[in-house]
């Protein structure tokens, strides 16, 4: 990223989403450090074991993710033949692929 690029970027205020993840950025750190005692950039940690904890980390959100994906399907199969009155038409939770 050039300067030009970085300065252009200083001109925009962060907001809505991108706002919240910073926030939980921050939270995380402070969660860290009282956890730790360091931050990131201060653990000496070598390559391989970042590696380590970025998998291990992965893993979870996999977990995390396979889990939604069957709760998401649990609820289509409860609303399967559910008519909503109004619109006489069946109601699902988008599940696209």
């Amino acid at each position: 990223m050039s300067t030009k690029d970085i300065e252009r970027l200083d001109t925009f205020s962060v907001s809505g989403v991108e706002k919240e993840v910073c926030r939980d950025i921050e939270l995380r750190q402070i969660k860290g450090i009282k956890k730790y005692g360091t931050t990131v950039e201060n653990n000496n940690l070598t390559i391989l074991q970042w590696l380590q904890h970025a998998y291990e980390e992965n893993l979870d959100l996999c977990v995390y993710l396979k889990k939604t994906i069957i709760k998401i399907e649990e609820i289509n199969a409860r609303l399967e033949n559910y008519t909503i009155p109004e619109l006489n038409t069946k109601s699902k939770l988008e599940t696209k692929q």
